[in-house]
């Protein structure tokens, strides 16, 4: 049976950096072996894999990704394109955007203000996001 997200986050990690988490997080429970800090982990509804990767270190992170099978080269942010300041981007964004909804049969009627709200959607997303 494939681990919940949860889990496979955890599986990635050492029992001490588990404990850590656990305190950090306010998760109580037997903390002696790893799998009773992992059960611990995956029982508190409250606590989600979002909130928990947040709390991670980049080794840990990349780690995750090679246990998924996931490509672990991931880029400093400052080192990313701002697509919301080239228009090259956003040209070839709209272009596979268009593409894409229209395999999903939306908008019925190509019309060029539904382009435009998601793309402003989708810079207010990042202008505001924490």
């Amino acid at each position: 049976m494939p681990l919940s997200p949860k889990a496979a986050i955890l599986d990635a990690l050492s029992a001490t950096r588990l404990r850590e988490l656990a305190d950090a997080f306010g998760i109580n429970g037997p903390r002696q072996a790893k799998a009773d800090l992992v059960e611990g982990f995956t029982r508190n509804r409250r606590l989600s894999a979002e909130r928990m990767l947040g709390e991670l270190h980049r080794d840990e992170l990349k780690q995750i990704c090679r246990n998924q099978g996931l490509d672990d080269g991931v880029r400093e942010k400052q080192a990313l394109t701002d697509w919301s300041q080239r228009e090259d981007i956003k040209a070839e964004l709209k272009v596979d955007l268009i593409i894409l909804l229209a395999e999903n049969g939306y908008p019925p009627v190509d019309r060029d203000e539904v382009y435009k709200e998601i793309f402003e959607q989708a810079e207010n997303f990042k202008k505001h996001r924490v």
